[in-house]
């Protein structure tokens, strides 16, 4: 496995990781105020983030699946820019709202960063 595999895989891990923790922070939202439209939108940030952590991770492991991966990532990135601006736009400013948000955000943006490296590696070889 390439250097650059790796940074995708750890990239796609931890977007994974952080995806679970913001996905039961969302569900935590909605028990606690399920009137609430910014708690909705929290859990779909985080179930973008899990799917895309957990396809990324596991379809790098052959590195031809990189175009497949940078397309996923691009649509999680749109996906992630609509949840972080809804959720940093808000009215009531909650701070965790607000890291979930902008975090989510980098974190699919460098995943798509790497997959793009990744497919331009491959075609100038």
């Amino acid at each position: 496995m390439t250097a650059e595999c790796r940074n995708l895989k750890m990239a796609a891990i931890a977007s994974l990781i952080f995806g679970l923790i913001t996905f039961g922070v969302g569900v935590f939202y909605i028990v606690m105020s399920p009137t609430v439209t910014q708690s909705y939108v929290t859990l779909v940030d985080g179930a973008a983030l899990t799917y895309m952590g957990f396809t990324a991770a596991r379809r790098i492991n052959v590195p031809s699946n990189a175009p497949a991966i940078r397309n996923m990532c691009s649509v999680v990135v749109l996906v992630a820019f609509v949840c972080a601006a809804f959720l940093m736009l808000n009215h009531a400013k909650i701070i965790m709202q607000v890291i979930i948000g902008s975090l989510g955000l980098v974190l699919s943006l460098i995943c798509f960063v790497l997959a793009r490296k990744i497919v331009n590696i491959q075609k100038a070889q």
